[in-house]
């Protein structure tokens, strides 16, 4: 049974992904994200709240696309990460971890979703 910090964990990426992205990231779409899409494993904790490792997708490609077209969305991932960045959170994805402090992380989500959420869009780069 999950604690209520890992449930915590599991809804905060799913809205940092949202907050972030904003739209659908099928390169057709203009629709608003809905959902966050983990490119690995939800399982695989070492990559499970990585924002790094989940996209923002609506529903109508959520399933559709990011589930059941899984080559189409890695080539996607691949040009949308580099293939240096996919491989290395891939081989993330794979490693053991034990002992997550989910306390601890829901704290750095939470922070990681303030920001997102404040960030300036009209600020210069």
């Amino acid at each position: 049974m999950k604690s209520k910090a890992e449930r915590d964990c599991y809804q905060l990426i799913q809205e940092i992904a949202v907050a972030r992205d904003v739209y659908c990231v099928h390169p057709l779409c203009s629709s608003l994200a809905t959902a966050g899409h983990h490119l690995f494993k939800r399982d695989r904790i070492a990559t499970a709240f990585l924002p790094s490792a989940i996209f923002g997708v609506c529903n109508d490609h959520h399933v559709p696309w990011a589930h059941e077209e899984r080559e189409e969305f890695k080539v996607f991932a691949i040009g949308r990460l580099g293939e240096e960045e996919y491989y290395r959170l891939y081989r993330l994805s794979i490693t053991t971890t034990r002992g997550m402090d989910f306390k601890g992380k829901r704290n750095e989500l939470i922070e990681i979703l303030r920001k997102t959420r404040n960030k300036d869009f009209f600020s210069p780069k």
